[in-house]
């Protein structure tokens, strides 16, 4: 089997079917990858339209667990991938028309470690072209990890914009540290910076759903501070890691390119922060924190209130 998809699931009955039709409508064959679906104790009907797919397709098989997470459930199912590679997939996503057979062809081609993509963003559950006209470059580079980010320093974190070699996972021995929302994005540095064979699909083939339930628009408090609690690990983490990798011989433009999405994280850190119910001392607690690990977008913030 080429290819092992990993979708975590929790209350997402509106995505359920628009997803797994997205992962079905291939032109390969059904043996040659499955899809892994964690339900998290949905207390929808997600479960229910899971197991009746799982019914028809083979190559969809569902699983149940207490919820502990999006990331608690992407590690569950890691232990059962049959996949040479693995791509992790969430319920609001949908991946375009032929994309799968198009991605399994260039497994098979080039044995990569790491295998990147481009996505689109809608606001439409069944806004993607399922004719979508998908050609692929003959001459892709095999860049290391410092051109790599180099070349593609406007690129994402999150994990469901490329594809890694199952036995690479298992190789460095890395699993998902955050059993949240937000966990997936910061698998992504520890596999760069192993991975040798890294490659770059200039063309998009995933599509993501931004809804009134995602990350960036859920408007519960309960939720904003679990992110809130979430996103202050993941700043400071990155941070640990970046201070790292400056004492190794990688370039000032590969630091440089590293500290975008953390700075992304800090200002979206810094929104839910500000929209949360969160205490005053309790926010003074995270942001004393940032502050001594010398966060770039805080201290700009900083700045701009005491100068003004």
């Amino acid at each position: 089997m080429v290819l092992s998809i990993i979708v975590p699931i929790y209350n997402a009955e509106k995505y359920v079917e628009g997803f797994l039709d997205s992962l079905l409508k291939h032109d390969i064959s059904k043996p040659e990858y499955e899809i892994l679906v964690m339900d998290n104790e949905s207390l929808d009907t997600s479960y229910f339209i899971l197991q009746n797919y799982a019914a028809t397709y083979s190559c969809s098989k569902v699983y149940q667990q207490e919820n502990k997470g999006s990331c608690s459930a992407r590690n569950a199912l890691l232990k059962k991938v049959s996949g040479t590679y693995v791509y992790f997939f969430d319920a609001d996503h949908l991946l375009a028309y032929r994309a799968l057979g198009l991605l399994v062809r260039e497994a098979k081609r080039r044995l990569f470690a790491f295998l990147r993509f481009d996505t689109i963003t809608t606001t439409e559950v069944n806004n993607f072209d399922q004719k979508l006209p998908i050609v692929v470059p003959t001459d892709l580079n095999n860049p290391n990890e410092s051109d790599y980010l180099e070349q593609n320093s406007k690129g994402r974190m999150e994990t469901w914009w490329y594809l890694v070699r199952t036995s690479f996972l298992t190789q460095i021995n890395l699993t998902f540290n955050y059993n949240d929302s937000n966990g997936e994005v910061f698998i992504t540095v520890p596999l760069l910076g192993s991975a040798k064979r890294l490659f770059q699909l200039p063309i998009s083939v995933h599509f993501y759903n931004q809804s009134d339930f995602s990350i960036m628009h859920n408007k519960v408090m309960g939720h904003r501070r679990m992110i809130v609690q979430n996103l202050h690990g993941i700043i400071y983490d990155f941070s640990q890691r970046i201070a790292r990798l400056k004492f190794s011989q990688v370039t000032n433009s590969v630091i440089q390119t590293l500290e975008k999405p953390k700075d992304i994280v800090v200002g979206f850190f810094l929104f839910k922060l500000l929209r949360s119910d969160i205490s005053s001392n309790k926010a003074m607690a995270y942001l004393y924190t940032i502050m001594k690990i010398g966060a770039y977008t805080l201290k700009l913030l900083l700045m701009k209130i005491f100068l003004d």
